[in-house]
């Protein structure tokens, strides 16, 4: 739908306003996907730090074990 609708008007065959009102797209939205400033199918917000915490985690406790170092409180 939103492809379709960035293609009419990249090929000028239809007008934003026009584009948005046949394909049932926000005009906001398709104006935005025009000028580059977003991307079809990316979410608003930061990226998720979980990926590179993780594996920080996992390499921080595979050290500890193989040192013999415990997580626990003495």
């Amino acid at each position: 739908m939103m492809n379709a609708a960035c293609e009419a008007v990249v090929n000028g065959s239809k007008s934003q306003r026009q584009a948005a009102k046949d394909f049932g797209a926000p005009q906001s939205t398709l104006q935005k996907l025009i000028e580059g400033k977003t991307e079809i199918g990316v979410k608003p917000g930061s990226k998720p730090l979980l990926g590179q915490l993780e594996s920080k985690l996992v390499d921080y406790a595979v050290d500890h074990s193989t040192k013999g170092i415990g997580f626990g409180k003495k």
